[in-house]
């Protein structure tokens, strides 16, 4: 059981370096794409991969 752990505790961290380098590559492309239109779909991207918590997405509560 605790080399399972230690198994999902790395994997969790690896899925992590591959977030974080997928941001960065993606917002480098926002700001370097030569195409106008490279830029805007990193820009898009970027949206995807980094929610702002965006409250018009759920719905009202109860009153």
């Amino acid at each position: 059981m605790h080399t399972l752990l230690r198994h999902v505790y790395a994997a969790g961290g690896a899925a992590g370096v591959l977030y974080a380098l997928t941001v960065a590559v993606t917002a480098i492309t926002s700001v370097a794409a030569p195409t106008p239109r490279r830029r805007k779909d990193a820009r898009t991207t970027l949206r995807l991969l980094l929610p702002r918590g965006d409250t018009r997405r759920h719905p009202a509560p109860p009153r």
